[in-house]
């Protein structure tokens, strides 16, 4: 590997900590899963980048979707990648937003038009 890569790819390298202290800013339940994760593995290093996986759930939806969905998979005895992406994809009944309530305060929405 030519000498730039090299030193880009140790410059890029996370330790297991690392990915610790970023879960821990989203949640605890974050955290856990991804203690879990790394506990799970015999060579901490082959769960990095699952642990990525999950952490960057965080942007592509929302740091307090992630934090419930993790929350959902400690509570299910499941805290891996799959379990997480497939929580979040497909989320559980109380995790989805309720509908509002209808009633007679309730305007058609095409009286707005």
């Amino acid at each position: 590997m030519p000498e730039r890569h090299r030193r880009q790819l140790e410059n890029s390298r996370r330790t297991g900590r690392e990915y610790l202290e970023w879960a821990a800013t989203i949640g605890g339940n974050t955290r856990m899963v991804i203690e879990r994760m790394l506990k799970a593995q015999r060579v901490e290093e082959t769960a990095y980048r699952a642990c990525m996986g999950v952490l960057q759930y965080a942007k592509k939806f929302t740091p307090e979707g992630l934090e419930a969905a993790c929350g959902q998979a400690l509570r299910l005895g499941s805290p891996c990648y799959t379990t997480v992406r497939s929580l979040l994809q497909n989320p559980s009944p109380e995790m989805r937003p309720r509908p509002l309530p209808t009633h007679e305060n309730l305007r058609n929405p095409a009286e707005f038009a």
